[in-house]
């Protein structure tokens, strides 16, 4: 599985406004690998929290069964999905949110992660709102393509080195 440079993401998602998860599909019940401080703000769990666990223990014991239905199918077939959760903050307090959830595939179409992002419903939530917030989500997995891209670049400049400097140690011998 490729290698996410976990540093080079918290700099460019911890500044957003929009909670933002990395799931890992590689690992057993796809744990979270990264969550911004959006997300704390949002369920008022630190990131060390959240860490290595799946995203499901938000939604304690709340009967979530279509939504589940429907990420659990877009997760099996490695496509995106948006579903309506009823989830529960750190303090117990009551929170629905409108999951996203966006697989991101190597070259050889391999799934490698899966970003999410949760935006909380509510009566004043405008349409304006949502839109905003998918153009942030849409604009944050342009910029982890474009660091996985510029991580393969940089690994294939390195392995190519690599070759050539053991090309040259071969001809000189």
């Amino acid at each position: 599985m490729p290698y996410l440079n976990l540093e080079e993401v918290a700099k460019r998602f911890d500044p957003l406004s929009v909670a933002l998860t990395i799931a890992d599909p590689g690992q057993t019940d796809l744990p979270l690998i990264y969550a911004n401080p959006a997300f704390s703000a949002l369920t008022g769990y630190a990131q060390h929290e959240v860490l290595n666990r799946n995203c499901r223990f938000l939604q304690g014991d709340l009967d979530n069964t279509s939504a589940r239905r429907t990420v659990r199918d877009a997760l099996a077939a490695a496509k995106p999905a948006q579903a309506t959760f009823d989830n529960l903050r750190k303090n117990g307090s009551s929170l629905t949110t409108l999951l996203y959830l966006e697989p991101l595939h190597d070259r050889a179409g391999n799934l490698i992660y899966v970003v999410g992002s949760q935006f909380e419903l509510h009566p004043k939530v405008s349409a304006a709102e949502v839109d905003r917030h998918s153009n942030q989500f849409v604009d944050g997995i342009g910029d982890l393509l474009a660091l996985n891209e510029n991580l393969r670049a940089v690994t294939q400049r390195s392995l190519a080195r690599s070759a050539l400097a053991t090309v040259r140690l071969w001809l000189e011998t």
